[in-house]
């Protein structure tokens, strides 16, 4: 998980802000707003959820673990029995986590492995090949492309394909 920093919580402003939105529409829809229940609850939750892209059968459980542990913590004298739940609750919300956590990593793996594989083949292939983004930058040339744009890969990714080609 990213640490959160000035820059990584600026970027997820927007988000966030989209999430309140969300909440404060459900509340419309019902006709009141109890802002406990409809934002300081759910909202922690949809954070963790969208940074994490928790599966979503896993939502709606975390989303009331996140409730049951703010009601505990939120109470000025919890007794045993609340602390215990609050306990059992993180435990299961990590359990959860550590699985969603694991499938990413292995997604990951095989997602590198299978962009590792596609370079072998495009740097073996006889012809030029050049691979850009979505903004038009170099991403990736094989080695006849740079013999033919006098561009070492190295030198040319990032650039903008024309400043490549026109060379």
């Amino acid at each position: 998980v990213k640490a959160f920093n000035r820059k990584v919580m600026e970027a997820m402003r927007p988000t966030v802000e989209r999430m309140c939105d969300k909440l404060l529409a459900e509340a419309l829809e019902k006709g009141s707003l109890d802002f406990i229940d409809g934002i300081a609850f759910p909202l922690p939750a949809m954070v963790i959820i969208g940074l994490m892209a928790v599966a979503e059968e896993h939502i709606v459980p975390l989303r009331g673990w996140a409730r049951d542990m703010t009601t505990a913590l939120a109470s000025h004298n919890p007794s045993r029995e609340v602390l215990l739940a609050a306990e059992r609750t993180v435990q299961h919300m990590n359990e959860v986590l550590a699985v969603e956590i694991e499938k990413r990593r292995q997604a990951e793996a095989l997602l590198f492995e299978e962009k590792e594989r596609a370079q072998v083949t495009l740097a073996s292939i006889a012809d030029a090949v050049v691979t850009v983004d979505t903004g038009g930058r170099i991403e990736f040339m094989n080695p006849v492309a740079e013999r033919l744009t006098g561009w070492p890969l190295d030198e040319a990714r990032q650039r903008p394909v024309a400043e490549v080609l026109d060379r």
